[in-house]
């Protein structure tokens, strides 16, 4: 066979199915983190939890919140969706074949909950262990993981509901009268 007739049997049998391929599902380049800036400005958060076989760093982002004093306007949220980083280091396996493995189950597994954790960057790291686990065990460690960054998250928020709390009462008035300086 020559080249001219591969290309025409592999165009006919494409055609012949009729519709197009889906692309396989995946991260938005914009969801996920890419430098080590990214990486580094996480990590300094120092906000981290593991499970057997997974460790997770969390940085919450920023809310930008416009809060309005008349009750005609409303509130508005600015939520950024949650940006994802996945290490495995060459402690894990030596062979890349097994790096990226874990890497794509990790973010299959991030990419269908996801949107239970708006707001934050999330980078989730393989431990040396994670190589020498069935693909089951560590799916139980991703569980695992996930309930304990839901369970970040839920203190998380309010700990930011108290402060923002916090904020709002020591706004009154006269607190914004003791706190500007006089201009006399």
């Amino acid at each position: 066979m020559n080249k001219e007739t591969l290309t025409q049997q592999s165009s006919s049998s494409a055609s012949s199915k009729g519709a197009k391929l889906a692309p396989p599902a995946s991260l938005p380049k914009a969801q996920r983190l890419k430098t080590p800036a990214d990486f580094q400005r996480v990590y300094k958060s120092k906000q981290w939890g593991g499970s057997s076989f997974h460790t997770f760093n969390i940085l919450a982002a920023p809310v930008n919140v416009n809060q309005h004093g008349d009750g005609n306007r409303q509130s508005k949220t600015h939520v950024k969706p949650t940006v994802l980083g996945v290490t495995v280091s060459k402690k894990v396996s030596k062979r890349a074949v097994d790096r990226n493995r874990i890497k794509r189950q990790i973010r299959e597994f991030y990419r269908h909950r996801k949107a239970a954790l708006p707001n934050t960057e999330l980078i989730i790291t393989a431990n040396v262990a994670c190589i020498k686990a069935s693909d089951e065990q560590r799916h139980q460690s991703l569980e695992l993981l996930w309930e304990k960054i839901l369970k970040w998250q839920r203190w998380h928020l309010k700990q930011t509901a108290i402060s923002t709390q916090g904020l709002i009462e020591n706004t009154t008035p006269q607190a914004v009268r003791n706190v500007t300086p006089s201009l006399d």
